[in-house]
């Protein structure tokens, strides 16, 4: 190797393991101490040291003005904001911290990075380069009893938290927004919000810009303020009828549209109506089951109370026909009509004679005799 070709006054090269170093006052090099001694006492001391092949140092390099290499100069360790790297061994953060600087946390050992997350600066915890379990199972899940910083994924939509086997119990979010495809999902207290528009208030009503449903819709109450669609055809703005039909369906009513109009409940086929419950009258005594030209054929009853008007009236073996008891003092005082029959408990021997309305005599007479009651 050769020396330099226009050297400097104190400059040191290192030729063949040998060090020199050059003066202006004689244009000469001089040797100086051996290169092993001198650079692992860390003694050097020169303007310029030029190593014009490689060499290995135990120990470390430092200067107070630049390195070289390649021609070039290294202006420090760059972090990228044009500043050399620091790093500060402290139980609080440097006040003052540029871009890449590390801050080792004197109390736990815990490295921090400063960097900018495209909104702010702060200082963020560093990866480190270990495995962590909950328990010593080796089945390699992150203990995260105790997370001080943000949990990002290393690749963007390619793991999920839990599994369609093993789910998360709660989820609890106190910055109101989950973002599930950047689509944000929000709640103020009083309304949950998807893409802001609401869908969910306190009232516990389902509010949506447009619903379409490709099959049914079970609720207790559906409301709009537009319109709804039922095969293709709208229910009329405000109106509880169903499209194409005369039938009005409000709270648990259903009625006709039309006035006057009979209400059809027929079965398909050869299927009855079927109720699953008692059938009541909104109004006593008003309304009939059937009428005088539609009658029902048969009527199958455990009881029948009121007024019954039928051509046959059969009572099965082993079931009774119950007549009215009244005492005979209370029995006179209904004026009868031609068929009415009672049972008169305080009858003369034997009790509970059955008594008549009399037309000839205009009373109330015994069956067994036609005594009077």
């Amino acid at each position: 190797m050769s020396f330099p070709v226009s050297p400097t006054n104190g400059q040191i090269a290192v030729v063949n393991n040998v060090a020199y170093e050059y003066a202006t006052a004689n244009t000469s090099w001089t040797r100086v101490l051996s290169i092993a001694n001198i650079i692992q006492a860390n003694v050097i001391s020169a303007n310029v040291l030029n190593v014009v092949q490689a060499f290995s140092i135990a120990g470390n390099i430092a200067t107070a003005n630049y390195f070289i290499g390649n021609g070039a100069f290294l202006t420090g360790i760059s972090n990228g904001s044009g500043s050399a790297t620091s790093v500060t061994f402290a139980a609080t953060p440097p006040l003052a911290a540029n871009i890449g600087d590390i801050w080792i946390q004197s109390d736990t050992g815990i490295q921090y990075l400063y960097f900018n997350d495209n909104t702010s600066n702060q200082w963020a915890e560093m990866e480190a380069y270990q495995s962590f379990s909950s328990g010593g199972t080796g089945n390699g899940n992150v203990d995260l009893t105790n997370v001080s910083s943000d949990i990002i994924p290393s690749t963007n939509n390619s793991y999920s938290l839990g599994s369609s086997g093993y789910q998360w119990k709660d989820l609890w979010v106190s910055n109101s927004t989950i973002y599930l495809n950047s689509l944000p999902i929000t709640a103020d207290g009083a309304n949950l919000k998807v893409n802001g528009n609401t869908v969910l208030t306190t009232s516990s009503l389902l509010s949506f810009s447009n619903l379409s449903v490709t099959g049914n819709v079970t609720a207790n109450a559906v409301y709009t303020n537009n319109y709804f669609y039922a095969n293709g055809a709208p229910f009329p703005q405000g109106s509880n009828s169903l499209p194409g039909t005369t039938i009005s369906l409000k709270d648990n009513v259903i009625s006709t549209t039309t006035l006057n109009q009979n209400l059809v409940l027929s079965a398909n086929g050869v299927g009855n109506v079927q109720t699953n419950s008692s059938i009541m009258p909104s109004i006593n005594g008003v309304y009939e089951i059937g009428s005088s030209s539609l009658k029902y054929d048969s009527v199958y009853a455990s009881y029948l109370y009121g007024n019954v008007s039928a051509t046959n009236v059969t009572v099965n073996t082993g079931g009774f026909m119950k007549l009215p008891v009244y005492t005979a003092a209370n029995l006179r005082t209904y004026t009868g009509q031609v068929g009415w029959v009672a049972t008169v408990s305080n009858s003369t021997t034997p009790a509970g004679k059955m008594a008549f309305w009399d037309t000839t005599n205009n009373r109330w007479s015994y069956v067994c005799d036609n005594t009077a009651v």
